[in-house]
């Protein structure tokens, strides 16, 4: 048995969600794309490219929602997919480089497909390659440790409880909630544009939240 074969559905979720933890302007990149030309490719044997694929996932997660063409079309083509192969497509990575549990990453992981707690990764300068995870992170000794440089997007809440961020530079994306209960200073988010849910930040001084706050748009 493969060992991703219990995982498929928490792939697939990943995947249709990849246009909001890859790229904010992901969606102009696949509005021209037909699943009509997907299906005609694919049985022609003709390999998807990356938007291709993020495209057929997130029609495919539509397929319990909406009974149409493109969503039967979706369901029948992933059928018969690897859906590892496209998860490392879509990523721009190998397998080798995907986790689906934090307490075996490695230093070479890229993408982790559950919560990060740094309570039980005790080491986080060693996932300097980490750019996904795609449930929440909780970092409540992070200032220790210093830096995920490559950290980009966190698809579930962000949860911080020290008063100063080591280094989170590349974080840009954010899916739920960020909850800062004791940080002081924004100094280390400076890429930070996007969080979906509310933002809780009761010590930053004024004029840090209203810089936040408006590059947000909260």
């Amino acid at each position: 048995m493969n060992k991703f074969d219990n995982e498929i559905a928490r792939i697939d979720e990943l995947i249709a969600t990849a246009n909001r933890l890859l790229d904010s302007n992901i969606s102009e990149s696949i509005e021209n794309i037909s699943m009509l030309d997907i299906y005609s490719k694919v049985k022609q044997g003709i390999e998807l490219n990356r938007n291709e694929l993020i495209y057929l996932y997130d029609i495919y997660n539509d397929y319990f929602l909406e009974d149409n063409r493109d969503t039967e079309l979706a369901f029948e083509i992933l059928t018969y997919r690897n859906r590892e192969q496209d998860l490392a497509k879509i990523f721009n990575c190998t397998m080798d480089n995907i986790e689906f549990h934090s307490e075996f990453l490695k230093k070479n992981t890229i993408v982790l497909l559950n919560d990060l707690d740094d309570l039980y990764c005790h080491n986080l300068s060693m996932f300097s390659k980490l750019r996904y995870i795609h449930y929440s992170a909780q970092f409540g000794y992070f200032h220790k440790y210093r830096k995920l440089p490559s950290l980009e997007a966190i698809g579930g809440d962000l949860t911080i409880y020290t008063d100063k961020i080591g280094n989170l530079d590349s974080l840009r994306f954010v899916g739920g909630y960020a909850a800062f209960e004791f940080l002081e200073t924004i100094e280390g988010l400076e890429s930070l544009e996007y969080v979906d849910g509310c933002l809780y930040a009761p010590k930053l001084n004024e004029q840090d939240t209203k810089t936040l706050r408006k590059r947000l748009g909260k």
